[in-house]
């Protein structure tokens, strides 16, 4: 395994996101709808009415129940799980803080299995931690079988605290099997470590692995946002399935109110309209796949994985990108992932799509023409 790029590391803190930089658009005379943002992953298609009426009639003027009791029910119901197993949390992103928050401090050692998200070795340097990138691309980039041997031997000659695995992975689109995840648990139960997975892409998944067994375990924390998959940026919902000690300890350090009214009212409603949203949930990977035949027939190698965008390699990746970004399109530079030449695309509705790939088409036909 290669070392990982030095820029990847210093580009962990601060996190480097996707999305729309409202500073840099204003700056240039524009407005967030004159961007055609696929950089990042959100299901684009619309809310359902109910949760749209859910948001606006949540109530404002007393404070919401700190515990999220009645949303959390629901989740554990959902999962199968006990409710004393579920932490509601504002956003998959504070459950990864609090994670850190109540496990790790100076002395302790935090392993990520790269690439993936920055945001788990921000908190666990905050922390004091001391962290470890454990680089896996070319194992997730071509689908090697053999990946939780391959990982074990790392935990087993050096152990840590918590070991972050984002799976489906971002921004390969990998996913580690049950029977994989549960050899993991195994060799973290022979040390101290508890491994932590993110799912936060498991519901644009056909056949999403079911984890919630290997809780009794005690060494895995599964981490949910309810943000992609339901199309909720703006409203900041999240949860964490774990052991009673685990989600105790989470507790502890999570602050009152992390979770407003409205983002307990929103979540009710989705899960009413579960069905409403398995709908989206199977267009959008009929459209992924319209997405990578199409990428794949104009020469760009594009790599199979199981949530809702498309990792993008092509020898003139930069300059693909330097010409959308032209065009007021964005896409996800992978170099803050540690992957050069690559870039990553969210699936959007057909209609959208289309106007990427013709941008895309256009750069290709302008080369040839210039040659």
């Amino acid at each position: 395994m290669r070392p990982l790029p030095v820029s990847y590391v210093r580009n962990l803190l601060p996190v480097v996101h996707g999305g729309v930089d409202y500073q840099e658009i204003a700056s240039k005379g524009l407005k967030v709808e004159d961007i055609v943002d696929f950089s990042v992953s959100i299901n684009p298609f619309p809310s359902h009415e109910e949760v749209l009426q859910a948001a606006l009639s949540s109530e404002l003027r007393v404070y919401p129940d700190r515990y999220s009791g009645a949303l959390r029910d629901r989740l554990a119901s959902l999962n199968g799980v006990e409710p004393s197993s579920v932490i509601v949390t504002n956003g998959a992103s504070q459950a990864i803080w609090l994670v850190a928050m109540a496990y790790l401090k100076a002395g302790r050692k935090a392993s990520v299995v790269a690439p993936a998200y920055g945001e788990y070795a921000a908190p666990s340097i905050a922390m004091g931690a001391e962290i470890s990138m454990w680089d896996f691309s070319r194992s997730m980039l071509w689908g090697a079988p053999d990946m939780d041997t391959l990982l074990c031997d790392r935990i087993a000659s050096d152990p840590p605290t918590i070991l972050w695995l984002c799976s489906p992975n971002n921004p390969t689109g990998y996913t580690a099997r049950e029977d994989q995840i549960g050899r993991l648990i195994e060799c973290c139960s022979l040390g101290p470590t508890i491994l932590v997975v993110d799912e936060a892409y498991r519901n644009f998944m056909a056949d999403p692995p079911r984890l919630e067994r290997f809780l009794s375990s005690r060494r895995l924390i599964l981490l949910r946002s309810m943000t992609k998959d339901y199309g909720l940026p703006g409203v900041r919902l999240g949860y964490a399935l774990g052991s009673d000690e685990a989600i105790k300890a989470m507790s502890s350090v999570q602050p009152d109110w992390s979770v407003g009214a409205q983002a307990q009212s929103v979540g009710m409603a989705v899960l009413d309209k579960e069905g409403y949203y398995r709908e989206q949930w199977r267009d959008l990977r009929a459209e992924k796949a319209r997405l990578f035949d199409s990428l794949k027939g104009m020469g760009i190698t594009v790599i199979p994985g199981e949530a809702n965008f498309v990792l993008c390699h092509h020898p003139r990746s930069d300059e693909i990108m330097a010409y959308l970004k032209g065009k007021n399109i964005l896409v996800r530079d992978c170099r803050s992932f540690g992957l050069e030449g690559f870039f990553r695309i969210g699936v959007k509705t057909r209609d959208v799509d289309d106007v990427l790939l013709g941008a895309i088409s256009s750069f290709f036909a302008n080369e040839r023409r210039s040659r």
